[in-house]
């Protein structure tokens, strides 16, 4: 499973507003080489909010899923909308027959697949600007995730793509406690 996000120079995913009108294009093209060898997109509701307020609702020719506790799964054809934790439901995901799966944009749904061990690449395009605040791109997990850089690439925009490995945690699978329940996006 690879994690695609965007970040500018100050590590963050959107504005202090939650715009991302700064994304370049170049960012998009620069992921493309991993992300046309996915069949599945993960997402949580915030990142498919800002896709269908762009006009777009999927991704033609994969399978769409968004974890959501309130959207309805009825009013959003051709999307599945999962409430559960994405964990255990990625699990299984996982074990299908596939592709690949990817997930974009959401570092609260990463945070518990992290920690779950699910993810093996994360893909950081950075933007060649400081943003001075947003949200960051990347959760606070409480616990230390291990990279290995795997490939460098930049482009005459300033655009640098990251592509780094996850290191598999001696820590292994990791349960939610009642105490932390899992959200399903944010």
């Amino acid at each position: 499973m690879i994690y695609f996000i965007a970040s500018s120079l100050d590590g963050r995913s959107a504005d202090p507003s939650r715009g991302r009108d700064w994304l370049l294009d170049a960012g998009h093209r620069a992921v493309a080489r991993h992300f046309d060898a996915l069949d599945t997109v993960l997402m949580g509701q915030a990142t498919y909010d800002a896709m269908r307020a762009g006009g777009v609702s999927g991704y033609p020719g994969k399978t769409t899923i968004v974890f959501s506790r309130t959207l309805n799964g009825g009013d959003h054809p051709g999307v599945w909308i999962i409430d559960s934790a994405p964990g255990p439901f990625v699990k299984d995901l996982r074990r299908a027959p596939g592709r690949g799966i990817g997930i974009v944009g959401d570092p609260i749904v990463l945070r518990y697949l992290l920690l779950d061990a699910l993810v093996d690449r994360v893909v950081v395009a950075v933007h060649p600007l400081l943003l001075g605040g947003g949200e960051p791109f990347l959760p606070e997990t409480g616990a230390r995730t291990e990279l290995h850089l795997e490939d460098v690439a930049r482009d005459a925009s300033g655009l640098v793509t990251l592509t780094y490995a996850v290191v598999p945690s001696a820590l292994g699978d990791r349960a939610y406690t009642a105490d932390e329940p899992a959200p399903v996006g944010s």
